[in-house]
């Protein structure tokens, strides 16, 4: 083997023993941040583009979709109702995932310790500001907009109806079936949609199975 070839095998070997010890040294600090609380430490975030493109592989990426595939099994391995989730490419990041109702009101509910992310909402800005996608004095002047509309009492009685309505189609529409089959999910939404908007707007409340649109469900 030649000089040249020895030469880039060493440099190779460097860049990968650099490349280790930097990543290693961006995990510890952010570990040391949070308290060195128990998590999964990867290269990429399950966040971002290539911790969702990549495969499970350890140390490296936590692949797709992991909070749906593991559930509470994260959870019970760090023995906490919180973990952290550590990432340090291409910038390091540290998410830190729930279990405890009473941890996730407070962190709801408490908008000046934790903010809302509004740059990850600005895909539904295409139509214009928002209350979803703002945050702060915007969201406050939205908020008193909206308000009204999503009352408790008015929260009851979306509730009380759509519940209404699914169990009039259970019981007259789809008649106990233990099984039902359905071409397209917009004939169950959409009605049921049309429904429960007619109720909120003080029209009558009419039993769906009474309808001849049903019939096509």
């Amino acid at each position: 083997m030649g000089n040249k070839s020895k030469d880039g095998l060493i440099m190779k070997a460097d860049h990968g023993v650099f490349f280790r010890y930097a990543y290693l040294s961006a995990a510890r600090r952010i570990f040391q941040v949070v308290g060195n609380h128990p998590g999964l430490c990867t290269l990429v975030s399950s966040a971002s583009i290539w911790g969702n493109l990549l495969p499970p592989w350890r140390g490296v990426s936590p692949g797709q979709n992991r909070e749906q595939g593991h559930k509470h099994l994260d959870f019970a391995e760090a023995g906490w109702d919180a973990y952290t989730a550590v990432s340090t490419w291409p910038t390091n990041r540290t998410v830190v995932y729930l279990a405890d109702a009473g941890a996730i009101k407070e962190v709801t509910m408490s908008r000046a310790h934790f903010p809302k992310p509004v740059n990850r909402y600005k895909a539904l800005m295409f139509f214009g500001h928002n209350i979803v996608a703002s945050e702060h004095d915007e969201w406050k002047r939205y908020r008193k907009v909206s308000a009204p509309a999503f009352s408790e009492r008015n929260n009851r009685l979306i509730w009380d109806e759509t519940a209404k309505i699914m169990v009039d189609m259970f019981d007259n529409v789809w008649k106990n079936q233990l099984e039902v089959t359905v071409d397209h999910c917009v004939k169950i939404t959409l009605p049921i949609t049309l429904f429960v908007i007619g109720v909120a707007g003080a029209l009558p409340s009419i039993p769906i199975g009474t309808l001849p649109f049903t019939s096509a469900m």
